[in-house]
């Protein structure tokens, strides 16, 4: 047989015992992609749900007279949750009423616009003369 053809066999056979490791490898790296893929899919399905945003709650002492002429106390709760149910139960509650627009959001149509209309608290405070 000719040397070069011995040599060339043989390269030819390393190069092929050598794909057997190389598949497998490729086989394990496929595998823990796909691992890594499902455990994102299950931290995402775990903190993804539906988002609570709250706010601080602001406690209001109330004393006022009732219709007898007795005083009557009580304290009112307001949890900012939504900007124009918070203006509505501030002007209901005969508060003025304050809304600090950060994003320059437009207000709803719909709804009356609270008393002062702020960008951040040093507006407000001019807007207040304090």
């Amino acid at each position: 047989m000719n040397p070069a053809l011995k040599k060339g066999l043989s390269i030819i056979l390393v190069a092929a015992l050598l794909m057997i490791p190389l598949t497998w490898l490729n086989s394990l790296v496929k595998e823990r992609t796909m691992m890594r893929e499902q455990a994102v899919a299950a931290v995402a399905r775990g903190w993804g749900g539906r988002q609570v945003v709250s706010g601080p709650l602001l406690a209001i002492p109330v004393t006022w007279k009732s219709a007898d002429g007795k005083d009557q106390s009580s304290t009112w709760y307001v949890l900012a949750d939504t900007l124009h149910l918070d203006v509505e139960a501030g002007r209901a509650a005969g508060l003025p009423t304050v809304w600090m627009n950060r994003t320059a959001h437009p207000w709803p149509a719909s709804v009356e616009p609270a008393d002062f209309n702020v960008a951040d608290c040093l507006e407000l405070a001019t807007q207040l003369g304090v």
